[in-house]
């Protein structure tokens, strides 16, 4: 006898299905042109909007609730925005199960990549530091993710020198655990720390590119 594929009731694994099928979703409407996206601004939309419709799908029982939020704010002291925040609310626990995103969207005209490396680095520690942050009761943050769309392969392929050296975002790069993140020997990489201070992040993370035979851009999706 064959079983049936069930949706998982663990809201976590839910969650991580929801995630990863609208990830899909999205880049096969993105790489087929379904929707003009050049900005970062109409990545947010379109990539929300369907979250928001799986999501509401995978809700399986009547007493549960799927919510999209954008540019939400998840930390009292600092203020930081938050790109997307995906909820999934079961009324019969009064729990809260949050799912916070960044997303990135960078270009060749844009240019900058020692300042976009840097703020990669600062969105997944931002990332980090909500995941291991005190919440009021009956929410929790299972995990968090990061999603980067890219036709610049500065930030893909390995540099031989400077800034990115210190902050990698090549395909196969590792951040590690317990090293402090930060750059002094250039103007730029003194002035962001200036700004932002270093970066000690509490687990390593890997940076694995994929890309489309199609297309010229590169995608990057990170769990935090």
């Amino acid at each position: 006898m064959v079983h049936f594929p069930e949706i998982p009731t663990d809201i976590s694994e839910r969650l991580e299905q929801i995630l990863n099928l609208s990830w899909k979703v999205f880049l096969n409407q993105y790489i087929n042109y379904k929707y003009d996206i050049n900005l970062e601004a109409p990545f947010q939309l379109h990539f929300a909007s369907i979250l928001k419709r799986i999501g509401e799908i995978y809700c399986i029982k009547k007493y549960e609730l799927f919510i999209v939020d954008l540019e939400v704010t998840l930390d009292d002291q600092t203020k930081n925005y938050v790109d997307i925040v995906t909820s999934l609310y079961d009324k019969e626990s009064d729990m809260e199960f949050l799912v916070p995103i960044e997303l990135k969207y960078k270009t060749r005209k844009q240019s900058a990549e020692d300042v976009g490396a840097m703020d990669v680095y600062k969105d997944l520690y931002r990332l980090e530091q909500i995941k291991s942050g005190k919440y009021k009761d009956k929410k929790e943050i299972p995990f968090s993710y990061f999603f980067f769309i890219t036709d610049d392969h500065l930030y893909v392929n390995k540099p031989r020198s400077g800034l990115r050296t210190i902050f990698k975002t090549y395909d196969g790069a590792t951040i590690q655990k317990d090293y402090e993140y930060k750059y002094l020997q250039s103007k730029t990489g003194k002035d962001y720390f200036k700004k932002n201070g270093e970066f000690v992040f509490k687990s390593n993370y890997k940076f694995s590119w994929s890309k489309s035979k199609n297309n010229s851009r590169w995608f990057l999706k990170l769990k935090i």
